[in-house]
């Protein structure tokens, strides 16, 4: 049971800036969703998700650089948030 349901040992900051993240893109999804039914789905919204994934990814990994966490942590997570980056770039 400890495995999916961690305790978080994030500071004060990070925890905010990562619900403040998740409230924007809770937003975005549920414009995304209104709009496909009232009208065609536009994909901005879809860009604007894979941003705030990769920001998020990115925010994790100077977190776990911050609290000197594994090495391969921190560079897995910002190398997911780049990728995510790089991807919004292409799409």
């Amino acid at each position: 049971m400890g495995l999916f349901f961690e305790k978080s040992k994030s500071t004060k900051p990070f925890l905010i800036i990562k619900r403040v993240v998740a409230i924007i893109a809770l937003i975005v999804m549920l414009i995304a969703v209104l709009t496909s039914i009232m009208t065609s789905f536009d994909f901005i919204f879809i860009r604007l998700l894979i941003i705030l994934a990769g920001v998020s990814s990115i925010i994790d990994g100077i977190e776990h650089y911050v609290r000197r966490d594994n090495k391969w942590l921190y560079l897995s997570d910002i190398g997911f948030g780049i990728l995510l980056l790089v991807l919004w770039f292409i799409f």
